[in-house]
């Protein structure tokens, strides 16, 4: 199955269970109203540049950019190193066997830079499940 293929399954499938709850009434509502997805930086220019305003989280090892559809969350995640750097923040006193002190890091992520020309596709996007 051809990438833009998977897409589009995927894509229908989310309409599937859309009208499907829709339907049925009786069955619960789903519990997780998160969707996410991971990203090279190429991948996240091309969609955070071209579709309206997002907003950043943070977790671990990732910068999430957040688009919101009422209760619905979809979080395109890229690896902190790749779009912040790490700026000191501060220094901290830490009471050890000699008391000193360290630097205190933060990152600080700017938005990806805007896409070339040519790299207006999906680029480097990929489900959660790996697949490109």
């Amino acid at each position: 199955m051809t990438a833009p293929d998977h897409r589009a399954g995927i894509i229908r499938a989310y309409r599937d269970l859309a009208d499907f709850l829709e339907q049925h009434p009786q069955v619960p509502e789903p519990w997780g109203h998160m969707v996410n997805v991971f990203a090279d930086l190429d991948g996240a220019r091309a969609a955070t540049h071209l579709t309206g305003a997002w907003h950043k989280d943070y977790s671990g090892d990732y910068v999430a950019y957040v688009k919101t559809f009422g209760p619905l969350e979809f979080h395109l995640n890229v690896n902190r190193d790749q779009v912040c750097r790490q700026v000191q923040a501060g220094v901290k006193h830490v009471e050890a066997v000699e008391a000193h002190d360290e630097p205190v890091f933060e990152w600080v992520c700017d938005e990806p830079p805007a896409a070339g020309a040519g790299q207006v596709e999906a680029a480097g996007l990929m489900s959660a499940g790996g697949s490109a």
